[in-house]
């Protein structure tokens, strides 16, 4: 973990809380793990209330045992991380419950609990475009920190501000992403192609829609939204920069995991893959030497514009390919 830290710029007085935080934390996962498994069986299924009940409760209980370990036990870091496992177990457990008793087909009887290898080999198979994509996402996150390193701390500082800003429109589209995957998978499986043609349409209309006015409003209040973070007015200039130029990229973000999933739901595992792949670690590694060299700094904010617009237009031409009646 520490050289994994170094490697990624953390600054020296924080490394060791860092690291130690990780460590904790990678030990609990399978709690992550478990929740996520279970909570994609609940909404194949179309109950979609009870995993958001279930994430609502590991969050808040994850905040009460931030407090109780930090403010009352003195824990420090180490609190901190052991909550957020607990908070995950939590969420697991409660999953586990309601799949154990369960009435419908999809119930858990854990003594019929067996490795069926056809199976695992599908999942795996369906899950890798995802899996492959999350991995280059750290570092590809990993890459751009690295180049904005070689400016100063308000560089850094304004890039995670940027990344923070983010999350919105990212989260949304991934949302968005995750409640066609159901509702694909079920038409397609019925060869019902129309009707998943227009719920797709539709996903994708919610999801730019939302993306479009994301990117009015961090073109027009960048600075606004920036100074809710911090007041350096270096950092501010950096991030509001940054901002408007790496915010054009979330209308084009907000197609192409839709197309992911849509693939994804008919098991064309070839076309997500290569869709995944061209939105993280193939192409904004490599624009990230060229466009820093031509513009220094907020070159580095123009890659995923690029790869975005590329990574759309690839997964339009493969999408084209696909039946639609």
């Amino acid at each position: 973990t520490p050289a994994l830290l170094r490697m990624m710029q953390t600054p020296e007085e924080v490394l060791a809380h860092a690291s130690e935080y990780l460590q904790i934390y990678f030990a609990g996962l399978s709690g992550l793990l478990l929740y996520n498994m279970g909570a994609g069986i609940l909404r194949a299924v179309g109950d979609t209330r009870r995993p958001l009940y279930f994430l609502i409760f590991s969050a808040v209980t994850n905040t009460v045992l931030d407090l109780l370990f930090v403010a009352v036990f003195h824990m420090g870091v180490a609190g901190v991380a052991i909550a957020t496992i607990l908070a995950q177990f939590a969420s697991a457990a409660l999953v586990l419950l309601v799949l154990t008793r369960s009435k419908g087909d999809y119930r858990i009887e854990w003594r019929a609990v067996r490795l069926d290898k056809n199976m695992l080999g599908s999942i795996c198979a369906l899950g890798l475009p995802s899996a492959v994509q999350f991995l280059l996402t750290l570092v590809a996150v990993g890459a751009l920190t690295k180049f904005m390193s070689l400016y100063d701390t308000a560089a850094v500082a304004a890039l995670g501000i940027v990344k923070k800003l983010d999350m919105l429109p990212l989260y949304f589209s991934i949302g968005v992403a995750n409640g066609l995957l159901p509702l694909l998978a079920y038409n397609y499986s019925a060869e019902n192609h129309e009707r998943r043609h227009r719920i797709f349409l539709c996903g994708c209309a919610v999801a730019v829609g939302f993306s479009v006015v994301c990117v009015a409003g961090y073109e027009v209040f960048a600075p606004a939204l920036v100074r809710i973070f911090i007041g350096d007015a270096q950092t501010i200039a950096y991030a509001t920069k940054l901002l408007r130029i790496m915010v054009l990229a979330m209308p084009m973000m907000s197609v192409c995991y839709p197309m992911i999933t849509q693939f994804q739901a008919m098991g064309r595992m070839r076309e997500s893959l290569i869709c995944s792949i061209l939105r993280k670690g193939s192409l904004d590694i490599p624009l990230l030497f060229v466009l820093n060299a031509l513009f220094p700094l907020y070159g580095c904010a123009a890659v995923q514009p690029i790869v975005d617009c590329i990574c759309m237009i690839v997964a339009i031409y493969f999408y084209k390919k696909l039946p639609t009646a």
